[in-house]
């Protein structure tokens, strides 16, 4: 909460990961990121709101994940994006 740059940033090539029941609030750049090969993960039951870009974020090549169950609320850009990034479940979201 309140990070000049991102709230929760796995990166480069994580995989199997459990992102959950975390708040990740008023962040300069994302609530969220998978960037750089992050896979096979879940991110469930997380609250992002007020960041400065978007809530969470699937980045370059973050793929086969699971994205459900989560508040996200009030961010300056978008609530969820995929950039470069397939093969993603989004579900249940609000």
């Amino acid at each position: 909460m309140y990070n000049s740059l991102y709230g929760v940033d796995p990166h480069s090539g994580s995989s199997h990961l459990r992102i959950e029941y975390n708040t990740s609030n008023f962040n300069g750049r994302h609530g969220i990121i998978f960037s750089d090969h992050v896979t096979d993960s879940i991110v469930r039951y997380n609250v992002t709101k007020g960041n400065g870009l978007n809530g969470i974020m699937m980045d370059e090549a973050s793929t086969g994940n699971t994205i459900q169950h989560n508040i996200i609320a009030d961010n300056d850009s978008d609530g969820i994006v995929l950039a470069n990034s397939n093969d993603n479940v989004v579900a249940d979201t609000r």
